[in-house]
């Protein structure tokens, strides 16, 4: 799924719960669609993708 697609399915969720950006985390191994959506994301390791991958974006 490219990741202009899982923003709008993550934009989707968060807006069908009721929820803010800022009450939202995304847990995570690639960053984009919680950047293009604004929200916060924590980056974890899971074998998908590579750690460079992730470049220098401000997320832990």
């Amino acid at each position: 799924m490219a990741g202009d697609h899982k923003a709008g399915h993550l934009a989707d969720h968060i807006g069908r719960l009721g929820l803010e950006l800022d009450e939202c985390l995304l847990v995570g191994d690639v960053v984009d669609a919680a950047e293009q959506v604004g929200t916060r994301c924590v980056l974890v390791t899971t074998g998908m993708a590579e750690p460079r991958s992730s470049g220098k974006r401000d997320f832990p």
